[in-house]
């Protein structure tokens, strides 16, 4: 939202999370909705759904937002994505469920506009896979461990090497 806010000023984008915000506690009295960040909002689901049917609440939800945001004039620029995490009632940790369902959240933002994407633990995993690939990056620049390779692009018909492809490669000693 800050983008909105620069753009259209932070009266427009209250006022448009004041009505998203009414819009998710309307829902259905029992569940419980709540502002989590600034432009995030939680809803948590009492009941034990089916994932089709928490997959056409969360698609009703961006359906209400989508006609929010479509009262307004360049509502083009803006959109929501859902990111969802089941619970098991005995589960102790809060905040586990909430860091699961923004896992989810950020996936289904870097997917595009109006995605709603279910948490995987393989998200963890991947997620985990990623930052220790990330921190292995500069120590294998000051080690060396990159190389370049060049692959001719042939032309088949006349079997000749018309350009060259320019390959890095990365030999880590234990990725």
């Amino acid at each position: 939202f800050k983008l909105i806010n620069d753009l259209k000023g932070i009266q427009w984008s209250d006022k448009a999370l004041v009505l998203i915000s009414k819009m998710i506690k309307n829902i259905n009295e029992n569940y419980i909705a709540g502002r989590i960040l600034e432009d995030s909002f939680g809803l948590i689901i009492p009941e034990n759904l089916e994932k089709e049917e928490v997959h056409s609440i969360c698609k009703n939800i961006l359906n209400e937002i989508k006609l929010i945001l479509e009262n307004e004039e360049s509502s083009y620029l803006f959109g929501a994505s859902i990111g969802v995490a089941y619970y098991d009632k005995d589960e102790v940790y809060h905040a586990d469920i909430v860091k699961r369902s923004e896992i989810a959240l950020r996936i289904a933002k870097k997917e595009g506009k109006s995605n709603i994407v279910f948490y995987q633990e393989q998200f963890l995993k991947d997620q985990a896979n990623e930052i220790l690939i990330m921190s292995a990056i500069k120590p294998s620049l000051a080690n060396n461990d990159f190389y370049l390779e060049y692959q001719p692009v042939i032309n088949i018909k006349n079997k000749t090497s018309v350009a060259v492809e320019t390959l890095i490669r990365w030999n880590h000693p234990e990725l």
